[in-house]
């Protein structure tokens, strides 16, 4: 058997307008409620109610629709920049084949990491040393690397790290979001249980209109 709980949020908030909106719009159950404490203003608490939550709803779309947009940003800007690094870094093991210090420097020896934050680390390691090397950038000056080709490639890996900077704080708030919606959900829902239960007790010998709320 379904809970309330574990209904999907559209089907809770669905269920709580109806039963909201027709006790307000329907003058014979209005004047029920009222006399159980449930009059047109208490039953405006619980509009409110709902209108915040629908509200914060909305919101953390927007907020998701954000994310997914840096996500795929951050995969574009990344494909880009990962095409232009294991070029280059072929070349670097060509130009310093035997050269320990730059191996090490560059971080060239050994397979690259396949995680984002360990790929990072190696590319920018890799193009921050080779810049401030004049040997360096000397010697891949002889394979068509000059500096102002080297300084691009560096800028194409600084926007990944920028990239999945703005993914972060994209997830961050929308998680943010989510937590605003699901507190109010469970304010509202507090409201709610109290209601229906004033519902089923007031409308008791009226099946007809227990129906129309829903319940």
């Amino acid at each position: 058997m379904t809970t309330r709980k574990n209904q999907s949020i559209d089907k809770r908030m669905f269920d709580a307008q109806l039963m909201i909106n027709n006790s307000l719009s329907e003058p014979n159950i209005l004047t029920a409620l009222s006399q159980f404490g449930y009059d047109h203003n208490k039953l405006q608490e619980g509009k409110q109610l709902f209108e915040e939550v629908q509200a914060l709803g909305d919101t953390q779309l927007v907020e998701y629709g954000s994310q997914r947009a840096a996500t795929d940003d951050l995969k574009q800007t990344w494909t880009t920049a990962r095409k232009a690094y294991i070029r280059t870094l072929k070349v670097a093991r060509i130009a310093f084949d035997g050269n320990k210090e730059a191996e090490t420097a560059l971080l060239m020896r050994g397979r690259r990491k396949q995680t984002l934050g360990g790929w990072m680390e190696q590319a920018t390691t890799f193009y921050t040393n080779l810049l401030n090397s004049a040997n360096l950038t000397q010697q891949m000056r002889r394979y068509g690397y000059n500096t102002d080709k080297l300084a691009a490639e560096a800028d194409l890996i600084w926007a990944v790290v920028k990239a999945h900077a703005a993914q972060q704080q994209s997830k961050g708030i929308a998680r943010q979001a989510t937590n605003r919606r699901n507190a109010k959900m469970t304010e509202l829902e507090a409201w709610l249980s109290d209601f229906r239960a004033i519902v089923r007790i007031a409308l008791e010998d009226c099946p007809t209109r227990l129906k129309q709320l829903g319940l």
